[in-house]
């Protein structure tokens, strides 16, 4: 389950890391288990969360921010040399953007944004993710609702970019990046809330908690989708 050990863990040497990118790109140059239509494959993905959702429910639902969560722009180095990181990162980074901005943390965002292409050239999905991208975020920074759009929408021109290369196993990374973002943000705010011992944070942590609890089928989904990957 090569796939499925990259975004759990994460981590190996780099001798290691060297001989799983090369695995992994002989994948992404293939075809899924047949046993997948496309059409199953679409279906789940319809059913994952857009990237920008959750982060923004965080901030509507009353809980405070907190940047610790988030995943350092330092490790983007450590992220390009490989493949599947690359890729699974991307989709980090997606959420994370959407995170930092719903908290009006704009400066936060463009730095995220800028340093989110040298993931997307990495991937070869630059065209994905170009600079009008950037200046349609910089010209709507202020507005939540249409910035929540935007982004959303990047994240799917990304996959439908990779899918009509057939690059689906990558777009399924990116995807899958930007759902465990969203899950490790969940809980890190419902620990850090109850962490703070103000009881006024009962609603949010409910909130927040059933909201994740929700995901269950997703994950599901998901883990079904990097099967799909790997068999």
């Amino acid at each position: 389950m090569m796939i499925i050990w990259f975004v759990l863990v994460g981590c190996s040497s780099n001798t290691k890391e060297e001989q799983a990118s090369e695995e992994f790109e002989a994948i992404t140059s293939g075809q899924v288990n047949n046993q997948f239509q496309k059409s199953e494959i679409e279906n789940m993905i319809k059913q994952l969360p857009a990237p920008a959702d959750l982060p923004f429910y965080f901030q509507s639902s009353g809980a405070k921010f907190n940047e610790s969560l988030l995943n350092p722009l330092e490790k983007i180095a450590t992220y390009k040399t490989v493949s599947e990181k690359a890729a699974i990162n991307l989709g980090v980074y997606a959420v994370d953007i959407a995170y930092v901005r719903s908290y009006a943390q704009t400066q936060v965002a463009l730095s995220y944004m800028a340093e989110s292409r040298i993931l997307s050239d990495h991937i070869n999905a630059t065209s994905a993710f170009e600079a009008q991208l950037l200046r349609e975020v910089e010209d709507n920074i202020e507005n939540k609702e249409t910035l929540a759009i935007i982004l959303n929408n990047a994240v799917e021109n990304t996959y439908i970019f990779l899918r009509n290369n057939d690059r689906l196993p990558t777009s399924i990374l990116v995807l899958t990046g930007g759902f465990i973002e969203g899950l490790h943000l969940s809980t890190g705010i419902i620990n850090s809330e109850i962490s703070s011992n103000n009881v006024n944070n009962k609603e949010v942590i409910n909130d927040i908690s059933a909201k994740t609890v929700e995901m269950e089928m997703e994950v599901t989904n998901l883990i079904n989708l990097l099967k799909s990957l790997e068999e």
